[in-house]
């Protein structure tokens, strides 16, 4: 009996697990065609950017050179997945396979499309903190991709994150998946605002104090309109 609850538990753990995983895909699926759906402004029409100037749309990729695949493959993180055929680190010192993966990359840029089986993963839970309970809700799901879906994606990356620096389309407070915006940096800029807005409420009431004595009403509310649009 106890050789069968061995051999069976994990394998229901699993399919439990499974179901549970499934389950919040599907739900951030529906979410995700919700908020498509109730968009009241058609994508196509956001031509400008943050200085109101009109903007090329981005309407096809570039196809890479074997020097372009190469710089990709060097800056990509070596984590072997067992999907791939060989070792991800043996990819980075071997240039016999590089023409073929950059004709793989680019027939996927030239047709658009990303093949199915770049979009398996071996998926594990793992706990969100050490010390957590056993139960499901404590685990998350960490995805391992083949190498060649994680080269795909940076190419594809590159060319939009390139488009939207260019073109002035990125939010000038996002803080967060983007070189030099980290949750520092966040930081910094609340107490800088909060510093500023300081400097000018104790510089407005010094201001204050000194110009009722010798102003009269209308050039006060005036000075005090001045510093209101400073401040603001």
């Amino acid at each position: 009996m106890t050789g069968y609850l061995q051999t069976c538990m994990p394998r229901l753990l699993l399919t439990i697990w499974e179901k549970i995983l499934v389950s919040k895909v599907d739900t951030i699926r529906r979410q995700i065609d919700a908020n498509i759906t109730n968009l009241t402004v058609p994508v196509a029409s956001i031509t400008v950017n943050s200085n109101n100037m009109a903007i090329p749309t981005l309407s096809a990729f570039k196809t890479l050179s074997d020097k372009d695949v190469k710089s990709l493959i060097q800056n990509s993180v070596f984590k072997t997945c067992p999907l791939d055929p060989m070792p991800s680190h043996l990819v980075s010192k071997c240039d016999v396979p590089l023409p073929v993966i950059t004709s793989i990359v680019n027939k996927s840029l030239e047709a658009g499309h990303f093949p199915e089986s770049w979009k398996e993963a071996l998926v594990c839970p793992l706990l969100k903190k050490p010390g957590l309970h056993i139960i499901f809700k404590n685990f998350r799901p960490v995805s391992n991709l083949a190498f060649l879906s994680k080269l795909m994606e940076k190419a594809v990356f590159h060319q939009i994150h390139k488009h939207m620096v260019d073109m002035g389309l990125y939010p000038i407070v996002q803080s967060a998946y983007r070189e030099n915006h980290s949750t520092e940096t966040a930081l910094l800029k609340v107490k800088n605002d909060i510093l500023g807005s300081w400097v000018s409420v104790r510089e407005f009431q010094f201001e204050l104090r000194c110009s009722s004595r010798f102003l009269s009403r209308a050039a006060l509310v005036y000075h005090l309109y001045e510093l209101a649009t400073r401040c603001h």
